[in-house]
């Protein structure tokens, strides 16, 4: 018998045997089994045997987990109480032919099969609503940045900075379907505001429905002022950056030409020249961007005040899918 091998229990007809001690009772045999430590047996011819005996029940002891042997000591009491399932009881003693023991023995193993079952349904159904209410809440990074046309890298960095609600789950980034964290209807407040107040600075959002978003801010533009022809490449500005570029190299080829011929005056107005230069491009740089938003396909949605860029593209999608 399976049950009776695990535990080392027999049946001599009259009473069940653990070891050298008699129970009356199939559960009391199998408590005090379930207490006693493993024994060695060192004495005369039975020491192999007796060996062999307890290697056998120390293999099959180790390899039962404990919610296993849990739902066997449960199906145990029931066998030997008045609970007995009255149809699972009917089958086995059909099956035994009407060997009450047998019966026994069979009801357990029969019961615990059940309980195994009915546990393992209850933990997919948990499972399936723990997966469904994820679901309901979060979807993949990739998917929602597909949908709103913005980078992935984008999203999980305003995720990161707290600007959405996401999640990183099986090694995937997740993003709330409501996107946004703390986006209000008259802008957008970052996580990282203290209690002293931040100017909210105000950007043009512009949009392309291959392209996303786009956030021009208004006013001065301090990296095209201090990069010039590097930033209007970077923004794809690529007539600007070349005109840029071109303007800057003959104003450094100028200076470098008085510089050689000794003129201090000279080096000095190339100097002054360079300097309009670059606050033209500082004042003008974000109005050439609109421009070229414009010419490249991109249409002006409306302005919003909000502390950074990301900060203006999050109320924008927010308004957007809102």
């Amino acid at each position: 018998m399976e049950y009776a091998e695990r535990f080392a229990i027999t049946f001599d007809g009259e009473s069940y045997r653990f070891e050298e001690y008699r129970y009356d009772k199939l559960l009391d045999a199998v408590n005090y089994a379930k207490q006693q430590p493993l024994k060695r047996h060192s004495e005369g011819g039975n020491a192999r045997a007796g060996a062999k005996k307890v290697l056998h029940r120390q293999e099959v002891l180790n390899a039962e987990h404990m919610d296993d042997e849990e739902l066997y000591l449960e199906a145990a009491h029931e066998v030997e109480s008045d609970r007995k399932d009255p149809a699972l009881w009917v089958k086995v003693m059909a099956l035994t032919e009407g060997n009450e023991e047998k019966a026994k023995y069979l009801y357990v193993k029969l019961k615990v099969e059940k309980l195994t079952r009915n546990k393992a349904e209850e933990t997919s159904v948990v499972n399936k609503k723990t997966f469904d209410e994820f679901d309901n809440k979060y979807i993949p990074v990739a998917e929602y940045a597909k949908n709103k046309n913005i980078t992935e890298e984008r999203i999980i960095a305003m995720i990161r900075d707290g600007s959405y609600v996401g999640q990183i789950k099986d090694k995937v980034w997740y993003v709330s379907r409501e996107g946004t964290s703390n986006v209000v209807s008259s802008g957008v407040t970052s996580r990282s505001q203290t209690s002293t107040s931040v100017t909210a600075k105000t950007f043009d959002v512009y949009h392309h429905a291959a392209h996303g978003y786009e956030v021009v801010k208004r006013g001065f533009s301090w990296p095209a002022f201090l990069f010039t022809a590097i930033w209007a490449f970077v923004k794809k500005m690529w007539v600007h950056g070349s005109i840029l570029l071109g303007v800057l190299f003959v104003l450094t080829f100028v200076e470098s030409g008085f510089a050689q011929e000794g003129s201090t005056d000279g080096v000095l107005v190339m100097l002054v020249a360079q300097l309009i230069f670059y606050v033209i491009c500082g004042s003008q740089g974000n109005d050439w961007r609109r421009v070229d938003l414009v010419k490249r396909g991109y249409d002006k949605l409306f302005a919003v005040n909000a502390e950074s860029p990301d900060d203006a593209i999050v109320f924008a999608v927010k308004k957007d899918t809102g």
